[in-house]
Parts: C-alpha cells; sequence; structure tokens
C-alpha cells in the first residue's frame, strides 16, 4: 500500500505532541515540537508541550515555555495556568498557586471549575465561602451557591481536582 503524506493542522499537532509525549515519553515530544515549523506552532502546541512538562513536574523547563508563551501572546485561555497551578500543587508547593491566580486577574483570565478547585485546593483549610472569587462563572446567586455546594462536594470526599 502506498502512503500518502498528509498536511496537519497546528491543532493537530498538538494532539500530535501529547500523543508522542505519552508513548514515547516527553524528550520524543520536545523532539517532534522542536522541529515543527513555525508556521504549525500554536496555542495547542505550546499547551500540549507545557501539560507534559507540569506533569513531569519539570519546573524549570515548564516556567520557562510558560514565560515564552507569554511572550508570544498565547497564554490566551485558563488551561496553562490551571498546568502551572497543578504542578506547583505537585510540587507541595501550593502557596505558589495564589500567585497564579493573581497573574490571571490581572490578565482578565476567565476562571473554569478546574481553576476554582486547583486554587481551593491549594487553601486547604479555607472554607469555601471565605475564598475571594468574585468573578465566579455565574450571573444569577442560585448557580453561585450551586458551584459552592459542589466545591464543598469535592472537598468532603477528598477528591484531588487535576487538569492533566
Amino acid at each position: 500500500m502506498m502512503r500518502q503524506k498528509m498536511t496537519l493542522s497546528a491543532s493537530q499537532h498538538g494532539v500530535h505532541v501529547d500523543l508522542i509525549a505519552k508513548t514515547k515519553g516527553l524528550a520524543a515530544a520536545e523532539n517532534y515540537f522542536n522541529n515543527l515549523d513555525p508556521c504549525a506552532k500554536n496555542h495547542s502546541t505550546y499547551r500540549k508541550l507545557l501539560k507534559w512538562y507540569c506533569r513531569g513536574l519539570e519546573e524549570d523547563k515548564a516556567n520557562a515555555f510558560f514565560r515564552r508563551m507569554d511572550r508570544l501572546n498565547l497564554l490566551i485561555s485558563c488551561s496553562p495556568f490551571n498546568d502551572m497551578m497543578t504542578l506547583y500543587m505537585g510540587l507541595g508547593q501550593p502557596e505558589k498557586v495564589v500567585e497564579i491566580v493573581d497573574d490571571m486577574r490581572d490578565r482578565c483570565i476567565g476562571f473554569n471549575y478546574v481553576s476554582y478547585g486547583i486554587w481551593w485546593r491549594s487553601s486547604e483549610g479555607t472554607a469555601v465561602d471565605d475564598l475571594d472569587m468574585p468573578d465566579l462563572p455565574y450571573d444569577d446567586e442560585r448557580s453561585c451557591k450551586s458551584f459552592r455546594r459542589t466545591l464543598s462536594r469535592i472537598n468532603e470526599r477528598g477528591i484531588v481536582v487535576a487538569y492533566l
């Protein structure tokens, strides 16, 4: 059978980075990423490699890569921030999560359930109502109370929220 060469989109390259990291390891994923054409690198490809740096608890590489994403204006969603918060939780440095949360607020990056969950878990022992969460993702009070109840149940069951 004859192989045809397919052209992948930038987001498909992101999936490819993820699959390579899962099957062949982080070094192979880095190599693939570094050999991509600049036009094939976007938020998706960068985000997938950052995720694997964080999963591997590679603090120096993750921080350098996060700064690189910042210089390229690729920090456009909460996902890279969630990855960094998860990294710090994995390294036993929950105090750094607050710095990430403050950075997200300064940049007006919206939070999602994962963001709030990691943030709350980093504030172990803090009641949900005591957390400074001015930008809950709900417009009405009923939904906001429901979200807080969900966070309380997560805490009661000892579920660790991770976005990896």
